[in-house]
C-alpha cells in the first residue's frame, strides 16, 4: 500500500510506499529508453467534485488518468487546508484525499516507467464516489487552478528527464529517506519519485499568491511530519523563481528534526536568491538552505 497519513485510517507513523526501484542504478536503467506517448495535454476543469469523479470513472487513455488525478487532488487538498470543509464532513474529505494520494503514487510511478496502469484510477472513482457525494451535499466548493506542468515549460517528458537525472546524480550517494513536496504543483513529480524510491511523501503548501505567509499543512498529516526526525529529506518544488517558498518549506522541515535537507526542482530561473544552488543541469536542480535560514 502507498503512504497514507490520517490517524483515523492507520498508524500515524510514516508508512512506506512499496520499494519498486530503490537503487538509483536500477532506476536509471529502467527509465532509459522510455518514450512517453502523448494523448492529451492539461485542461480538465469541473463544476463540482461529482462531475470530476464521473470523469475519472471513464478514463480514455493514460494522460486522461494523469490529468484527472491532479484535478481531484488539488481542489480537495486546498479545500481541506483552507478549512472549507464542514467539520462533520472532514473525515470523509481527508479519507478521500489519502486514497487519491495512494492511487496517484501507484499510477504516476507506472506511467513514468512506461507501463501506465489506468485500471486503478477508474476503480478509485467507484470507491470514493459515496464520499464525494457527501462533500457536494455539504457544498464544498470545487476550485481548480492551473499548474506549471503542462503550461509553463514542464511536460511529462521533462519530469521523466528529472527522474533520470535524479537517478544518475544519486548513483553513488545516499538517497532521500522521505520527500516533502510543495503543494500542489509538484505533486505529480513527487508522487512518481516517491513511488520509485518507496519512501514516504508529505505535502506542505506555501503559496504567496494565495496568501500563505508560512508553509501550511493538513493537520491530520502532522504525525507524519513529526516522524521526519533524523531522516534525510528531499523538499521538492516544480519551478523555483526566487526560492522563497522552497526555502520556507525546507526551514519548516528542519524544525521537525530532519537530519539533512536538500531542495530540488525541475525548472528554475536565474534569481534563486532565497536558496543556495548546489547542482544544476537540464530539468534537474538541487538547492541547499542559505546560512541564517535554517529555521
Amino acid at each position: 500500500m502507498a503512504t497514507t497519513f490520517s490517524k483515523k485510517i492507520r498508524n500515524p507513523k510514516l508508512a512506506l510506499t512499496p520499494v519498486l526501484i530503490a537503487d538509483p542504478k536500477t532506476m536509471k536503467s529502467r527509465l532509459d529508453g522510455i518514450a512517453l506517448k502523448e494523448y492529451e495535454r492539461e485542461g480538465r476543469f469541473f463544476r463540482n467534485f461529482s462531475d470530476w469523479v464521473v470523469d475519472m470513472s471513464q478514463i480514455k487513455n493514460p494522460d486522461h488518468a494523469r490529468c484527472s488525478l491532479y484535478s481531484g487532488f488539488q481542489p480537495l487538498y486546498d479545500a481541506i487546508l483552507e478549512e472549507r470543509v464542514p467539520a462533520d464532513s472532514r473525515f470523509d474529505a481527508v479519507t478521500t484525499l489519502d486514497l487519491i494520494m495512494q492511487e496517484s503514487i501507484r499510477y504516476y510511478t507506472s506511467y513514468y516507467l512506461g507501463k501506465p496502469a489506468t485500471h486503478g484510477v477508474s476503480a478509485l472513482a467507484a470507491v470514493i464516489a459515496p464520499r464525494i457525494k457527501i462533500l457536494d451535499s455539504a457544498a464544498v466548493l470545487y476550485c481548480s487552478k492551473e499548474r506549471n506542468i503542462g503550461n509553463n515549460g514542464i511536460y511529462p517528458e521533462h519530469i521523466l528527464l528529472f527522474l533520470r537525472n535524479f537517478a544518475m546524480f544519486y548513483q553513488n550517494k545516499k538517497t532521500p529517506e522521505a520527500i516533502v513536496a510543495c503543494a500542489c504543483g509538484s505533486s505529480e513529480i513527487a508522487m512518481a519519485l516517491a513511488g520509485l524510491l518507496g519512501v514516504p511523501l508529505i505535502f506542505m503548501r506555501r503559496s504567496h499568491r494565495r496568501g500563505d505567509d508560512e508553509p501550511r499543512i493538513v493537520k491530520e498529516h502532522t504525525p507524519a511530519l513529526k516522524a521526519l526526525k533524523g531522516l534525510d529529506v528531499l523538499c521538492l518544488e516544480d519551478y523555483v523563481c526566487s526560492g522563497g517558498s522552497l526555502a520556507r518549506v525546507m526551514a519548516r522541515t528542519k524544525k521537525y528534526g530532519a537530519s539533512n535537507i536538500t531542495g530540488a526542482s525541475v525548472n528554475r530561473n536565474s534569481e534563486n536568491r532565497a536558496v543556495k544552488l548546489i547542482h544544476s543541469e537540464t530539468k534537474f536542480h538541487l538547492f541547499g538552505i542559505l546560512k541564517g535560514k535554517q529555521a
